[in-house]
């Protein structure tokens, strides 16, 4: 048997939880023999300083953790700089069945440090991490707006007010318009052709109509209560809006380039430099960075036969985002992007397969003009029919022999003229 490769002498292996965290310090000297000596501490700051102490004290190489919820983070931030970390995917770093004490899961995590079998995960430098939890706050703050204008509609819908079935935004300006007069208790059907604008105005006598019922006072006072509750939302978003802009200030030439990418606006660009940073570097290859965003096929292989395998898990805020810049770009008519979409669904595949398959090029792109820092050069929608030019003509050539024609091929070579 080969002798073992060990890859740190003196290791720790950390069991983390929300009130506690295990800490097994694993040290092998010139022998290979290990000694190995466990410490608990509390999760308060005091303490994890205590741990940062002890570890530097021992001179230890690497320390070895499993990204467990969000409990890893604080100690990561304090232990960060003064002691090498491998934050791993705890499916990966499971120990055995039957043998589950917080010490020997230390004690595992350690072994695996030491011989350097923990696969890194990426965590983002600190400039990053503030933006993903400014970014990541003002998505939650998305869905709360969003599940606000719900309960909104709602109480129109019971106060029999119908705005909702002649206008398809209620909340953009004319319908917010609307509102702070309903919830005054203002005849707002009377003063209807001076609140409507734009194409509104088309639809004043149905508007009449819809809001021709007044809303009842309880239901007032509870809409004056969303809208309030909308505009502190709105204000947040904005003040949010403010800070990451400050923080990508010096990002800005990457976010350039990633906008000229088909589908892709100023919003989402934030999103995907906030989770995957400017460095490709920690992404040898797009189909790294693919797979971590949970947008690479999965493989199952048994008995030398391929089966198949849902899409690999991965960083949902990434995958969420680019689906949604995915939908963006094959609506953009003429693009590669497009073109590769309606291939995909003459082919068959569903519109959420296919949706995910354009989410996956677009990772791929985003990875080549991060790595290179050069600006993206859309394909065209005729790069399929150029690509596959003799294919097309060998395919129409034998169809047409099917049916008894005997085909001669001759090039003209003629370029078509504008038409006049």
């Amino acid at each position: 048997m080969g002798a073992i490769h060990v890859c740190f002498k003196v290791v720790c292996g950390l069991d983390v939880h929300q009130a506690e965290v295990v800490a097994c310090l694993s040290i092998q000297d010139a022998r290979g023999r290990l000694r190995r000596e466990t410490r608990r501490f509390r999760t308060v700051y005091a303490e994890l300083l205590q741990l940062r102490d002890w570890l530097v004290a021992e001179g230890c190489e690497a320390l070895g953790m499993e990204a467990t919820g969000h409990y890893w983070k604080p100690i990561y931030s304090i232990l960060e700089g003064h002691v090498r970390m491998i934050v791993g995917n705890p499916t990966q770093m499971k120990g055995l069945k039957g043998r589950k004490t917080d010490q020997q899961d230390a004690e595992w995590i350690a072994d695996l440090t030491r011989l350097g079998l923990i696969k890194p995960s990426f965590v983002p430098p600190p400039d990053f991490r503030a933006l993903r939890d400014f970014l990541r706050t003002r998505r939650g703050m998305i869905q709360a707006r969003t599940t606000l204008q719900n309960e909104t509609l709602k109480v129109l819908e019971v106060g029999g007010v119908k705005l909702s079935t002649f206008m398809s935004s209620v909340f953009g300006v004319s319908g917010m318009a609307m509102l702070r007069a309903l919830a005054k208790g203002e005849s707002v059907a009377r003063q209807v052709h001076l609140l409507a604008k734009g194409k509104l105005r088309s639809k004043l006598a149905d508007l009449r109509l819809a809001l021709e019922q007044p809303l009842p006072p309880h239901l007032q006072q509870i809409l004056a209560t969303q809208l309030e509750r909308m505009d502190q939302l709105e204000g947040h978003l904005r003040t949010l809006d403010a800070r990451v802009e400050e923080r990508m200030a010096p990002y800005e030439a990457e976010r350039h380039l990633l906008m000229e990418i088909s589908g892709l606006g100023r919003t989402s660009v934030n999103v995907i430099l906030a989770e995957v940073g400017v460095d490709m570097g920690v992404f040898p290859t797009p189909a790294h960075l693919a797979a971590w965003a949970g947008l690479a096929p999965g493989s199952f292989e048994t008995g030398g036969k391929n089966r198949r395998a849902p899409t690999l898990k991965g960083n949902t805020y990434l995958k969420t985002i680019l689906v949604e810049c995915a939908g963006a770009a094959v609506r953009s008519k003429g693009t590669f992007f497009s073109a590769k979409f309606n291939q995909l669904r003459r082919r068959g595949l569903d519109y959420r397969k296919a949706l995910v398959a354009i989410a996956h090029k677009l990772i791929v792109v985003i990875h080549r003009v991060l790595s290179g820092k050069a600006p993206f050069q859309d394909l065209g929608a005729a790069y399929f029919e150029q690509r596959n030019r003799a294919h097309m003509i060998r395919n129409l050539t034998r169809r047409l022999e099917t049916f008894g024609f005997a085909v001669t091929l001759q090039n003209l070579n003629i370029e078509s003229e504008p038409l006049q």
